[in-house]
């Protein structure tokens, strides 16, 4: 995922860079003035980075469903590393290295059961 992430930084800055070398082209040639240019930059980069970024990768389909369309849909919370602390001190999950775990089976399994049926 860091090496995805990376790769569509460097896209979005090429595009940005192409974007701002095609609206000085155009300012050069005396089609736009320069807030025109300024705008055109800002405008397109914005909106066919974000558009790229967001649906084309990796990395931005994982920001798009976790940390945009879960927590808006209710299915995951806002701050989810908070609420996985809260929940391993309160003793629900326990902590093997990086990972969470279930500290009770039935409630796994009643909380998967769930899922399955709310579909």
């Amino acid at each position: 995922m860091h090496t995805n992430r990376t790769t569509t930084l460097f896209h979005l800055l090429m595009f940005g860079l192409f974007i701002g070398l095609a609206g000085g082209i155009l300012c050069w040639m005396q089609e736009f003035r320069i807030i025109d240019w300024i705008l055109f930059g800002v405008v397109g980069w914005l909106g066919g980075g974000l558009a790229y970024g967001l649906s084309l990768t990796a990395w931005g389909q994982w920001v798009t469903l976790s940390r945009i369309w879960l927590p808006l849909t209710g299915r995951l919370p806002w701050a989810v590393s908070a609420f996985l602390r809260d929940a391993h001190r309160r003793g629900v999950l326990r902590q093997a290295g990086a990972v969470y775990q279930f500290r009770h089976a039935r409630l796994q399994e009643h909380l998967a059961r769930g899922s399955r049926t709310a579909g």
